[in-house]
C-alpha cells in the first residue's frame, strides 16, 4: 500500500483471534501501522474471539449477538 493509502478515512479495526491473549494486538500492532498509512480517525477497535463465530448448515456463518452489539456501538 502506498504510505498515505488511507489518508481522510475512518478506520474501523476488526480482528478475529483464537483466544482473548491477543485483544491488544490491535492497539499496540495495527493502529501504529493504520496512523503511517495516513487514517485520520481510527475507531474503537472489535476483536472477536473465534468461539464467536457460528457455522450455519448451509455453509454461511454467523457472529454471536454480543459481537453484533461492541460492533454497533462503534
Amino acid at each position: 500500500m502506498p504510505q498515505k493509502a488511507l489518508y481522510r478515512k475512518i478506520i474501523l479495526p476488526i480482528a478475529v483471534g483464537g483466544s482473548i491473549g491477543h485483544l491488544l494486538a490491535l492497539e499496540y500492532a495495527l493502529k501504529p501501522i493504520l496512523a503511517v498509512l495516513g487514517a485520520t480517525t481510527v475507531s474503537h477497535s472489535v476483536y472477536i474471539v473465534d468461539k464467536q463465530i457460528i457455522r450455519l448448515e448451509d455453509g454461511s456463518s454467523a457472529v454471536e449477538d454480543e459481537a453484533i452489539n461492541r460492533l454497533d456501538e462503534n
